[in-house]
């Protein structure tokens, strides 16, 4: 719902006064009668909320009017910078640079409120979540401070610390919109005064379009030899990472979207669970699927859905089960009778290898690691494990032996610097045991020829093969 000031008809006015009614109102008379304003040069005020001045002859010429006659509370302006317009299944865009202008005679934005900016329901995308770090500007930049979302990520809020002052104004920028799921057109939404109602709507539109070719002669898809614009409708294939944003086709491999597997135990696999969205009204079909690329066998569909229905979301999973040590990289390319079609999904993964992945509290034992690339030979300057340092012995381009330092505690990270590959890290994949402890040894003691079988009894003593 959105508040409007209500706009006062000149002629109910006059009615009023015409049947001896009472009104909050003043004016200054003219020449003649006192309604001809022409020659007049101060305006008529009903209360404080608004004025016009009056036309020529009787004073109530429409045309000369200056604004609307309103009524209500403050008046905050709300504006982009510019109109947007994204394609269906877009990455994430930046938004154009909002700017909000408080009431310049009685400010309404307090502290305590939130400013709540909405995205309309005609518009299917949503802010981008994983952006906290807007950047603000204006008179009131410091009376605001941290933003979150809400509503499904339909509302960005920024939180308001001081009140503003008469005709404050706030820019905010460096934030994106992103899930671009079907077409549509809007405007986004103001409420300063938290009370679930639109107080001001933006100046300018964003629009969300389907994708469109040129049709031509025979299958009408001959670029060459047409001058027929052809419109394929809604529906568009995308694909949502692992967190929740939209993997563009073709888009390089990202670690915060899943496409990224990171770093793998060379005997160990990894699946990421994806979305196929589809923004159209009918039913898309998946043809089919490879994987192309060097390290395409590394890379495998755990789960496909044959079908998506119209304006829902079906799971992709894919594996990254690596076939050697080293770097993978690969193309998922599947075909669908969308408008993208093929979709292309870029994947990576590195699989390395320890010489053990466990060792004991007081450090000593020897430890090789084994990746595609840690290095340029000589040039990895320090090792953590556990994030204790671990003193290096020897390396080379894609490995490093280490001896471990004493004091690590449980499960944790190797991580390697060096001048060439910068930080690698391989998350949770060593585990220092506690301390040992000797509770008792049966028999206690035996002869100085020895040959007496003894019993040793504790714990954490060893993994129960490897005592030397």
């Amino acid at each position: 719902m959105t508040k409007r000031a209500p706009i006062l008809a000149v002629v109910a006015l006059l009615s009023l006064a015409c049947a001896g009614q009472a009104f909050a109102a003043s004016f200054t008379g003219g020449s003649g009668d006192g309604w001809g304003m022409g020659t007049e040069t101060n305006g008529f005020y009903l209360g404080s909320a608004a004025s016009f001045t009056g036309g020529s002859g009787d004073g109530w010429g429409a045309g000369a009017m200056t604004n609307n006659l309103g009524l209500g509370g403050a008046q905050v302006t709300f504006s982009s910078a510019t109109n947007q317009a994204f394609a269906m299944g877009d990455a994430a865009t930046a938004i154009s640079m909002i700017t909000i202008t408080d009431d310049p005679g009685s400010p309404g934005i307090s502290n305590g409120f939130g400013i709540l900016v909405s995205i309309p329901s005609a518009l299917r995308m949503t802010w981008d979540e994983t952006d906290l770090s807007a950047t603000f500007g204006g008179s009131a930049v410091g009376k605001v401070g941290a933003i979150g979302y809400t509503n499904a990520n339909k509302t960005l809020i920024v939180n308001v610390t001081a009140n503003f002052i008469a005709g404050d104004t706030l820019t905010i920028s460096d934030l994106s919109f992103k899930n671009f799921m079907s077409t549509g057109a809007g405007n986004l939404e103001l409420d300063f005064d938290g009370d679930g109602m639109t107080d001001a709507v933006d100046d300018k539109s964003a629009t969300i379009t389907s994708v469109s070719y040129y049709g031509g002669a025979g299958d009408g898809h001959d670029a060459l030899a047409t001058t027929n614009f052809q419109l394929l409708g809604d529906m568009r294939m995308a694909v949502l990472g692992t967190n929740g944003g939209v993997v563009a086709n073709g888009e390089a491999p990202s670690a915060a979207k899943g496409t990224d597997f990171g770093n793998v135990p060379v005997s160990a696999a990894a699946t990421n669970v994806f979305s196929i969205t589809n923004a159209g009204g009918t039913t898309m079909t998946i043809a089919g699927w490879t994987t192309n690329g060097t390290g395409a066998g590394s890379f495998r569909v755990v789960a496909m859905p044959p079908q998506v229905a119209p304006h829902t979301i079906s799971n992709l999973a894919i594996a990254y089960d690596p076939e050697g040590i080293g770097l993978s990289t690969g193309t998922l390319s599947i075909v669908n009778n969308s408008t993208n079609t093929p979709y292309g999904l870029n994947l990576r993964g590195s699989a390395y290898q320890l010489s053990t992945n466990a060792g004991p509290n007081a450090g000593g034992n020897m430890l090789i690691i084994t990746n595609g690339a840690l290095g340029g030979g000589a040039d990895i300057t320090n090792v953590t494990v556990c994030g204790v340092t671990a003193a290096i012995v020897d390396q080379g381009a894609n490995w490093v032996r280490v001896t471990l330092g004493a004091g690590g505690s449980g499960l944790g990270d190797i991580v390697i610097y060096s001048t060439s590959q910068g930080v690698t890290v391989f998350s949770g994949c060593y585990t220092y045991n506690p301390a040992g402890i000797i509770n008792a040894v049966n028999p206690g003691a035996g002869p100085a020829s020895g040959g007496t079988s003894v019993a040793i009894v504790g714990s954490n003593l060893c993994n129960g093969a490897d005592a030397t």
